[in-house]
C-alpha cells in the first residue's frame, strides 16, 4: 500500500532530525511511498499557524524550527543554511505558506519516543495508526525516536538519501583537502558537552576513558576534533602529545560530514555522535562509544562491533 496525505515535522536538534528522517526513509520504502518532510525555517517560524494539539510547544522558537534553533553560522556565502538546500535527496517542504495549508487540516501523531528495550513494534502497525487517527486529515508525524537498531538495515540506503549538496562537497574537499588525504589513521572526535538545561546524561564527557582511547593510537595518527564548546575541546586535550586538529567556526553540518569520512569515531552522549558513526562507511572503522549511551538508548541500540568506554 502506499500512504497519502502523510508528513512528518521535523523538530529539535540535528541528531534528533537525523532520527526523524531515518524513520520516514524506513517507512518510504516499506508503504512504497515518498512521504515529505516539514522543515521550518528559523526565520519562519513565528509565521506558522501550528495545529493546537501539537504537544511539542515548550518553547517553539527553539524546538520546531530548523537545528533545534541552534544558530547556522557560515562564513562562507555560498553554504546553505536550510535543510532543503543541504540535502538535495530528501522530498522536503519550507515554504510557510504550504505548510500552513497543510496544518490547517491536520492530525498531529503524538510524539513517539519509546527507547527501552520492550517498546512496540511501531513501524508494524503504522498504516493502521494512519487509518484510525487521520479520519481524513493529513497526518503529521512527531517525534519518532526509535532504538537505533531499527535502522541497522537501512544505513546503506540512508547514506545515500543523506548525501549533501555539491557546493557542500566542494567545500569540504577544498577547505579539509589535507585532512581527507592524510595517508595515516584519522580519528574523529566529538565532544558534545551540552547545555544547562540537558539531562545530566547528555553532559557527560570521559575525560579519563578518551584521553585513555586517544593514547592507544601510535604518533601518527591525527586526531580531528568538532564540539559544541570547542574552548573546553582544548581545555581537555591541551596536554595530549599527538596531533589533534580542531575544526572551529563551521556549521554543525559541515562537522557532521567532515567527521563521517574519518576512518575511526570517538563519540560522546549526543545522537549527533551516533548517526556520525552509523554513516560513517570506512572500512575496518572503530567506533567508541561512552556505555551511557546504551544506558540511554538501550540494549542493542549499537552495532555489536562498537568499543564501549
Amino acid at each position: 500500500m502506499t500512504i497519502k496525505n502523510t508528513y512528518s515535522l521535523l523538530h529539535a536538534g540535528f541528531g534528533n532530525n537525523l532520527y526523524q528522517i531515518a524513520f520516514t526513509l524506513k517507512q518510504n520504502r516499506k508503504y512504497y511511498s515518498d512521504i515529505p518532510l516539514i522543515s521550518i525555517k528559523k526565520e519562519d517560524v513565528k509565521d506558522i499557524k501550528f495545529p493546537t494539539n501539537l504537544i511539542y510547544t515548550i518553547n517553539p522558537l527553539k524546538d520546531l524550527c530548523e537545528f533545534g534553533g541552534h544558530p547556522v553560522n557560515t562564513t562562507d556565502e555560498e553554504l546553505p543554511t536550510n535543510f532543503k538546500d543541504i540535502f538535495p535527496n530528501l522530498n522536503i517542504i519550507n515554504d510557510k505558506d504550504k505548510i500552513n495549508k497543510i496544518f490547517s487540516n491536520s492530525n498531529i501523531l503524538l510524539e513517539q519516543s519509546p527507547l527501552n528495550e520492550n517498546q512496540n513494534d511501531f513501524f508494524s502497525g503504522y498504516a493502521n495508526l494512519i487509518e484510525r487517527s487521520t479520519s481524513g486529515l493529513n497526518f503529521i508525524n512527531h517525534g519518532v525516536y526509535y532504538n537505533l537498531r531499527n535502522f541497522h538495515n537501512e544505513i546503506t540506503h540512508i547514506q545515500k538519501k543523506l548525501q549533501p549538496s555539491k557546493v557542500i562537497v566542494d567545500y569540504i574537499s577544498k577547505k579539509y583537502k589535507n585532512i581527507l588525504e592524510y595517508e595515516n589513521t584519522k580519528v574523529g572526535v566529538h565532544l558534545r558537552f551540552g547545555y544547562s538545561v540537558d539531562n545530566i546524561l547528555n553532559q557527560i564527557v570521559k575525560k579519563k576513558e578518551i584521553l585513555d582511547i586517544i593514547d592507544s593510537y601510535d604518533e601518527t595518527s591525527i586526531f580531528v576534533v568538532c564540539s559544541d564548546n570547542i574552548e573546553k575541546a582544548k581545555e581537555l586535550l591541551k596536554n595530549i602529545d599527538r596531533r589533534i586538529i580542531y575544526i572551529e567556526n563551521e556549521t554543525m553540518y559541515v562537522d557532521f560530514f567532515l567527521l563521517i569520512k574519518m576512518d575511526h569515531n570517538i563519540l560522546t552522549m549526543s545522537t549527533f555522535s551516533a548517526w556520525v558513526a552509523l554513516l560513517n562507511d570506512s572500512e575496518n572503522k572503530k567506533v567508541f562509544c561512552p556505555t551511557e549511551f546504551v544506558n540511554l538508548h538501550g540494549k542493542g541500540s549499537l552495532p555489536s562491533d562498537w568499543e564501549l568506554y
